[in-house]
């Protein structure tokens, strides 16, 4: 094929009137781009090469793609190896001839000899050597004889089927002959290319035909034409219906109502349509918005008329307090009208679309509903503030409370206690207070006020034996048995001084247990403390303080405590003193006692501990009953003498200092000296041994306990 190549080229070369013929690789392509502007990569037999795109390539045929021998006759090469006479294929001779006239050359072997044998064995034709031919004219149809190599060789177009030569379909051999647009068709010995429908050029280029430009006819006028590789597709535009090539007018208002806004008109066009939106509404077509009329045009209504915008109109109705049609509204007198409107204690004034009511002289309220005003709560400084008011319709009165007289305006307070003395009991203080009075028992006597009975009971002087027998259970060794004389009655208070009586007198409450109540035992007092109180009582009922108190700090109820006491009775006897006193331990036992002789005044102990002690828990707290508190005065079970909590509750300060008992004695003052004072009747969390008559206990003066109160005594005449 090299030959076949070059001559391609030199055909090549002349069409594109180009003259360089030395780099065949100039020509040689495997695509467009690799030739230059104006030049095409085509197939040629198994070559590619560039070629101008407007060259006639009507010559292009077998006979261009596979030339013949002749056409290669200059480019023969000689054949000579090994011969060396005859011919050497190029019209030349090989080597220099046979020698002498008697050898001859075989210009089939090409070697020389005496004698000439023809050489046919296996040549078809040709020379036989000698100057004869082989098998002369035995070539088939559509051949020739090679005649160096004595070969038949088909013609150009044709291929060797045994003895013949057959036409060579090239339609089928080699498809790159014709453009891929192209029909191939078969001819005797050649081919011819064809552009299919749809396309054109020479068959073995062949373009795509643009029918949408090339006839404008194709389609509908009202359908777009789309090219398409050898063909062209019609579609009928956006409005039209159609195959493309003939398209008809859609209505797009029957075909789709939805185009258009419900209040609109649609309107069809040739391909397309238009919305218009209706009166009373405004937009676009595909969008329409009723049209507020009460906004667009506020004049429409009376300026005293409601506009109430409808779809596609409005209404006009006049507002309250107007009548009409809307468009003009007058003003409703509402006070005749309708004279309910207002209360018949108001006065109604009739105002531009609408009315007052305003509630009449001596009435309050919002002129619908008047009611009475209360001068009394409207200015409660119409009558005293020691008087009450009652409203009238349209006035009022005053009149003096209970305990003031006058006219009402002005109240004066009535003293109680000088109009009726007999309000409070004989032995109570009446107080005027203002508008009323109180009541107060006087010291040693217990009460509300109006009746009183004597807190104090009287102790008749007597003997008893002090201190506990030996077996007594529960014993202690200091509770030595001795006589005991008292030679002056005394009283006593009934039970333990309680919160409420030190609060009213002291005016303060320093008791752990304060909130066990008034009534219950005082509590957390000095010893110091009691003696403090116990003058007060007795500057209160009018009598000499008892002791005389030096070198105090603090206050009593808040820890008081004193460096010096003195007995102001004569000689220094508490005995002698006029005024409330705490009582001698001897008083104490003797007062307990009331004549028993037993461990409690209402019978013998039985146990030690917390236990229960029916005698005890009949008569007194301990920590067997008290749930860890202390509870109110007078409970449980008097004694004979009537003195009440006598065992447990706390225990009670008496004067004496803690020491041995004398011996046989009368009026007993204790040791003159000591450290601790004497405590007497046991408490609410000590066992039931401490409370019983002869249990005796001390602490020092300045302690204070929430287990220690007290309560006093005052020697009679």
């Amino acid at each position: 094929m090299r030959t076949t190549l070059w001559v391609v080229i030199g055909v090549l070369t002349l069409l594109a009137g180009c003259t360089d013929l030395d780099n065949e690789s100039l020509y040689q392509c495997t695509s467009d781009a690799d030739c230059s502007a104006g030049w095409m990569c085509l197939p040629l037999g198994s070559e590619r090469v560039c070629v101008k795109e407007d060259s006639d390539l009507s010559w292009m045929s077998r006979d261009t793609f596979e030339p013949d021998a002749a056409s290669d006759a200059d480019v023969c090469v000689p054949v000579c190896d090994g011969r060396v006479c005859g011919p050497d294929g190029c019209g030349g001779e090989c080597g220099v001839g046979c020698s002498g006239g008697d050898e001859l050359c075989n210009s089939v072997t090409g070697q020389c000899s005496a004698t000439c044998t023809p050489t046919c064995s296996d040549r078809e034709c040709g020379p036989d050597g000698c100057g004869g031919r082989c098998a002369p004219d035995a070539c088939p149809l559509m051949s020739t004889c090679d005649e160096m190599a004595g070969q038949c060789e088909c013609k150009v177009g044709y291929s060797r089927d045994g003895a013949t030569c057959a036409d060579i379909d090239e339609c089928t051999a080699n498809t790159d002959y014709c453009s891929p647009f192209a029909t191939c068709t078969n001819t005797a010995g050649n081919f011819t290319c064809a552009c299919n429908p749809g396309y054109s050029g020479n068959g073995i280029i062949c373009t795509d035909l643009n029918e949408c430009t090339g006839n404008a006819d194709n389609c509908d006028a009202a359908a777009t034409c789309t090219n398409t590789a050898g063909g062209f597709t019609c579609a009928c535009n956006t409005g039209y219906s159609g195959d493309g090539m003939s398209c008809t007018d859609v209505n797009e208002c029957t075909a789709n109502p939805g185009n258009c806004s419900p209040n609109a008109t649609c309107t069809n066009t040739s391909g397309s349509f238009t919305c218009a939106c209706n009166a009373g509404y405004s937009g676009n077509g595909v969008t329409c918005s009723d049209v507020n009329e009460c906004t667009a045009n506020p004049g429409n209504c009376s300026v005293n008329a409601t506009c109430t915008n409808t779809v596609g109109g409005f209404t006009c109705a006049c507002k309250a307090g107007y009548s009409g049609n809307g468009v003009t509204c007058t003003d409703v007198n509402e006070c005749t009208a309708n004279p309910n409107n207002c209360s018949t204690n108001a006065t109604c004034t009739n105002t531009s679309g609408s009315f007052t009511c305003a509630c009449n002289a001596g009435y309050s309220g919002n002129g619908v509903t008047c009611s009475d005003v209360n001068e009394c709560t409207a200015n409660p400084n119409n009558c005293s503030t020691n008087a009450t008011c009652t409203n009238t319709v349209g006035s009022y009165t005053c009149a003096c409370n209970a305990g003031y007289s006058g006219n009402g305006v002005t109240c004066s307070d009535v003293n109680e206690c000088t109009a009726n003395p007999s309000n409070c009991s004989t032995n109570a203080t009446c107080t005027n207070t203002s508008g009323s009075f109180t009541c107060a028992c006087n010291a040693g006597y217990s009460g509300n006020g109006v009746t009183c009975t004597n807190a104090y009971v009287v102790i008749p002087s007597g003997s008893f034996t002090m201190g506990s027998p030996s077996n007594e259970l529960g014993r202690f060794s200091e509770e030595v048995r001795h006589a005991v004389t008292l030679t002056r009655s005394f009283e006593m208070k009934k039970t333990e001084v309680t919160q409420g009586e030190w609060q009213s007198l002291m005016g303060n409450n320093p008791s752990y247990f304060s909130s066990c109540g008034v009534d219950c035992p005082l509590e957390q007092v000095t010893w110091y403390e009691a003696l403090a109180y116990a003058n007060a009582l007795s500057a209160a009922k009018g009598l000499a303080a008892c002791y005389t108190l030096t070198g105090c700090t603090g206050s009593a109820g808040a820890g008081m405590t004193c460096t010096g006491v003195t007995v102001t009775g004569t000689g220094g006897n508490p005995y002698a003193c006029a005024g409330y006193r705490l009582p001698m331990e001897a008083e104490w036992e003797y007062a307990y006692r009331a004549g028993t002789t037993t461990a409690f005044y209402n019978g013998g102990i039985s146990i030690t501990s917390c236990g229960s002690d029916p005698n005890l828990n009949a008569i007194g707290w301990y920590c067997g009953n008290t749930n860890n508190t202390t509870h109110p005065a007078g409970q449980k079970q008097v004694n004979t003498w009537g003195l009440y909590d006598m065992s447990g509750n706390v225990f009670e300060w008496c004067w004496d200092w803690f020491g041995d008992y004398p011996g046989t004695v009368s009026n007993p003052v204790g040791p003159g000296t000591g450290s601790i004072r004497v405590l007497r009747g046991g408490t609410w969390s000590y066992q039931a041994n401490f409370a019983r008559a002869a249990d005796r206990e001390g602490d020092n003066p300045s302690a204070r306990s929430s287990q220690v109160g007290f309560r006093l005594a005052r020697s009679l005449p």
